[in-house]
């Protein structure tokens, strides 16, 4: 993923959406996606993206559960 991924635009938006959509599996716990490229310089920059996109993910999600009236509110003591 670093070393062509970030080379072509189509590779990237794919890689980003693969482990958005699989976020729960391939961080899990005793896993890091990302060991292998510790020490490599856009291993940052990638993590970010991905935190980034994840989050407007969510967002949008939330404003659509919101607009479709299907949000279920919680309140705990």
């Amino acid at each position: 993923m670093f070393t062509i991924g970030l080379s072509f635009d189509k590779i990237k938006e794919s890689a980003l959406n693969y482990i958005i959509n699989n976020m729960a599996t391939l961080f899990s716990e005793d896993k890091d996606l990302f060991a292998l490229y510790r020490n490599h310089p856009k291993r940052y920059d990638m993590l970010v993206e991905v935190l980034r996109r994840k989050a407007r993910r969510s967002v949008r999600l939330e404003r659509s559960k919101l607009a479709s009236g299907k949000f279920i509110f919680s309140i705990k003591d």
